[in-house]
């Protein structure tokens, strides 16, 4: 009803009541008749046959005007006509703006959903959410204490057992195996403990967006006790100014493609011809996010210090502007699966409680030979983040409904399909440009420094070239492009300039240990 109510407020239309009949004419009338009419041009009833009807004998019923006796007669007549007409017209708009507003409905029912349970739950339901959380931070910490004092009576055993040291050593070394176990679990219990207190900060918010998404992923992010500053400081990000020259490649490819095919393609269609399939790009965050759980101690402290850096959280949660961060993890360059790695898989695992946020993500760490898996370089990698976007967005029925695939032939989609480079660019720009003003999409890549030999070097470099080019053209969107190397990118300078100012640089310090 507040949508109706808005809607009807924004119409210019409006009966004069002021204006006294007398001074409207037979042609005011007829003017307001055709005003009218087009209001109604998707009627084919009644109502619009009986605009045409008047249209057509506006002479004889002028000609009749002309009989009646001096004096204001037929100017009150034609005002008449002139006030029935425009209510008419107004209850044209009110029609659309009824239609407009139940159209929407099912929308804003599905989304209210889960607030509105809670809402209707009351706080009962917000006390229920927070004791279960609290009985899962509870048991993390009696798990850790139980792994501690299990360590200690076994190292207690050995100590009075000397002289069967080899069987000591045994239950010693079994034993760190049980204590890393629970350790394990215990991370993978916190990791879930900050899904759990993300989801219900959004399902408590009376108005949930975008940025405030955003902004409660980074608390989550950065809520870690057990971090502490060993670096002395932060280092300032490396902001790059040189624009490199536009690269008409996939424009001419979209040229040159369109005249040899007619027939538009469907998201489904696309999606067929890409064969994407969502399961791979979720292990793929499983995997990383596993690696996090086993993790060392040192590994864990540099993951957590970039969490804690400003330059991630400015760009996880900052300005609603576009951005490009890419971090130099500067450790071993062939760790593919790395600290950074369980930054990015913690980042699309807990952004994947809200579908307020697009997110789409490549670990070229999981895809790294192309022996065997042959979509394992930038293309593969191309495809996949197309994928991810076609599918999230076939996922939400508002953003389904702007996307416009008239442009995109079957020609277009057969050259994705066989991976051809700018037809994978060309599409993908072409979907992100049309997705709704306001709408905020992270893509995260990460260990890039795969893709970076001989091989495969051309082609990733063209590829990135063409996602900051679109960081900075994305005005209405909100893109932000995180990209991550365990050791040091090499050919950054090739490409992330084409940005402008809003390419940052992130480096994670040698002693953080």
């Amino acid at each position: 009803m507040e949508q109706l109510r808005q809607k009807s407020s924004k119409d210019n239309v409006a009966i004069d009541l002021t204006k006294d009949l007398h001074k409207y004419t037979w042609d005011q009338a007829i003017a307001e008749i055709r005003t009218a009419q087009d209001a109604y041009q998707k009627d084919k009833g009644f109502v619009r046959s009986m605009f045409q009807k008047m249209c057509d004998n506006a002479s004889t019923f002028e000609s009749w005007l002309c009989l009646l006796p001096d004096g204001d007669y037929g100017a009150t007549i034609s005002g008449a006509f002139v006030m029935i007409v425009r209510g008419a017209r107004v209850m044209s708009e009110v029609q659309r703006a009824i239609m407009e507003t139940l159209a929407s409905i099912p929308d804003a029912l599905a989304h209210a959903k889960r607030g509105a349970t809670a809402v209707f739950k009351g706080t009962g339901f917000e006390a229920q959410l927070m004791d279960s959380i609290t009985d899962m931070r509870t048991q993390a910490l009696e798990l850790r204490e139980e792994a501690n004092f299990c360590l200690q009576r076994r190292i207690d055993a050995m100590d009075r057992k000397d002289d069967s040291r080899a069987a000591a050593g045994n239950i010693f070394h079994r034993s760190l195996q049980q204590v890393a176990k629970w350790l394990m679990d215990a991370e993978e219990v916190r990791h879930q403990l900050a899904k759990q207190e993300l989801l219900l900060a959004i399902d408590s918010s009376t108005e949930i967006t975008a940025q405030k998404v955003c902004t409660y992923l980074l608390r989550q992010l950065q809520a870690n006790p057990d971090f502490s500053v060993r670096t002395g400081g932060l280092i300032q990000p490396f902001e790059v100014q040189l624009r490199l020259p536009e690269d008409e490649d996939a424009e001419a490819f979209c040229s040159e493609t369109a005249t040899r095919g007619n027939k538009a393609l469907t998201a489904e269609g696309l999606l067929n011809l890409l064969d994407y399939d969502d399961a791979i790009s979720r292990q793929d965050i499983e995997t990383c996010l596993s690696r996090g759980y086993t993790q060392s101690d040192a590994a864990h402290t540099r993951s957590t210090w970039v969490f804690q850096s400003s330059e991630l959280g400015n760009f996880l949660a900052g300005k609603t502007e576009s951005r490009l961060l890419y971090i130099n993890g500067n450790a071993d360059a062939t760790d593919f699966i790395s600290p950074l790695s369980v930054v990015c898989a913690r980042i699309s695992d807990l952004v994947s409680v809200s579908d307020r946020v697009l997110l789409l993500s490549y670990f070229c760490g999981c895809h790294a030979d192309e022996l065997r898996d042959p979509r394992a370089n930038p293309r593969g990698m191309l495809s996949s983040l197309l994928g991810q976007l076609i599918w999230h967005i076939k996922g939400r029925r508002d953003l389904e409904r702007n996307l416009d695939l008239s442009s995109v032939t079957e020609q277009h989609g057969e050259s994705a399909r066989d991976e051809d480079l700018d037809a994978l660019l060309w599409l993908f720009k072409t979907i992100v440009l049309q997705l709704p003003k306001g709408t905020v999409m992270f893509c995260l890549v990460d260990s890039l420094s795969v893709y970076e030999n001989g091989g495969r070097r051309e082609d990733m470099i063209k590829s990135m070239k063409s996602l900051a080019r679109l960081v900075g053209k994305s005005k209405g969107v909100t893109l932000k492009v995180l990209v991550t190397f365990p050791g040091q990118g090499h050919y950054t300078d090739r490409w992330a300039a084409v940005a402008g100012s809003q390419a940052k640089m992130l480096h994670v310090p040698d002693d953080v240990l």
